[in-house]
């Protein structure tokens, strides 16, 4: 799921249409970079048109670079969800920073909270350690 899909929706496994409004992401990020930084701070949603924020903006362009210049290499792109600390491997509850969703996993998974209550948030959560080894599995089956 990204941050753009609605929540539960099944997601194409294929590189989406750019929502550029016309223009070629190569060309957007160019004029990005050859922009004063403040007038970017000041409308950052302009510039980053339908994406949630900055970071969904940026994993979609990588996305798009890989595509476009990957030439004949096969390419596997896994889009885990929200992850966490490892449910099995190598250790139950291993999380190596308390970044991000580690701030709201490691106390959980430490046994010093039992619950959040966070009202209308439903997020999608994975475990590092399932993440890595889907990511191993599609290289193998891709490769």
């Amino acid at each position: 799921m990204t941050s753009i899909q609605p929540s539960k929706s099944e997601i194409e496994e294929k590189i989406h249409p750019y929502p550029g409004h016309g223009l070629d992401f190569e060309e957007h990020i160019k004029s990005i970079l050859a922009a004063d930084p403040n007038e970017i701070l000041k409308d950052e949603k302009r510039y980053i048109h339908n994406f949630e924020n900055s970071y969904v903006f940026c994993k979609d362009s990588a996305e798009r670079y890989l595509d476009r210049y990957r030439g004949n290499i096969r390419l596997v792109i896994n889009r885990p969800s929200i992850i966490i600390n490892c449910s099995r491997e190598p250790l139950v509850g291993w999380c190596d920073s308390v970044a991000a969703a580690g701030s709201v996993a490691f106390p959980s998974g430490m046994g010093i909270t039992a619950n959040f209550h966070l009202p209308n948030f439903y997020p999608d959560l994975i475990p590092a350690d399932i993440v890595s080894n889907s990511i191993l599995v599609t290289t193998a089956y891709t490769g």
